[in-house]
């Protein structure tokens, strides 16, 4: 996949939506996707760490349940 087909994915956060991707920012170690919702803009790695599954065909990002402390 291209890094622009992220943004406008859904990003689930332990199954939970967190928004969308808005943005993805280059950074020296990793990529960053920007994550708008109703709790705010919040940053995630994109980094095999933190992210579980990538579907840009689906439309959806899933990353790690406890990656925010839940």
């Amino acid at each position: 996949f291209f890094v622009r087909e992220l943004v406008g994915c859904e990003v689930l956060v332990g199954g939970r939506s967190a928004g969308r991707v808005t943005a993805v920012h280059e950074a020296p170690a990793n990529d960053v996707l920007e994550v708008a919702g109703d709790d705010g803009v919040v940053l995630v790695p994109f980094t095999g760490d933190a992210v579980l599954t990538v579907e840009p065909a689906a439309r959806r990002i899933a990353v790690r349940g406890d990656l925010f402390g839940g």
